[in-house]
């Protein structure tokens, strides 16, 4: 029962999730793709190609082209690694953060007030996805 009910809450959370980021996606020029890349970036500060190539179970093709107009539209940078001349390491641009934060702020208002009116909750909830990420993501 436990299990099942652990599944059904982990995938409601991630269905959630989803939604919220299509509906902040919806608001910008971006597709999906993209918008998922550039709130990746934004949250690791730099990414590697090769790290998001496997992260979002992306073609190398489709990646660069992802990362190209992207690129094009002002929102990233792109360096070559100092480590290794073949890969490339990605941050976001102030054009980039700007986008975001304007999309964002929204879904961070609704977090706010969540976290005012349930502050136990909201630590419970942190701790929660703490615990799973520790357990389940073997990569970190």
């Amino acid at each position: 029962m436990l299990e099942r009910d652990f599944q059904y809450a982990l995938h409601d959370f991630y269905e959630t999730m989803m939604r919220t980021m299509s509906k902040m996606s919806q608001k910008t020029p971006l597709t999906h793709t993209q918008f998922l890349l550039i709130h990746h970036i934004n949250h690791r500060g730099l990414a590697l190609q090769k790290d998001m190539r496997k992260l979002f179970h992306l073609t190398q093709g489709a990646l660069s082209t992802a990362l190209k107009d992207l690129e094009q539209k002002g929102l990233i940078t792109r360096t070559q690694s100092p480590v290794d001349q073949r890969e490339w390491v990605i941050a976001l641009s102030s054009e980039g953060e700007k986008l975001l934060s304007n999309v964002s702020e929204s879904a961070l208002l609704l977090i706010r007030e969540q976290i005012r009116h349930e502050p136990e909750k909201a630590e419970k909830f942190i701790e929660a996805l703490q615990w799973f990420a520790e357990c389940f993501d073997k990569e970190k």
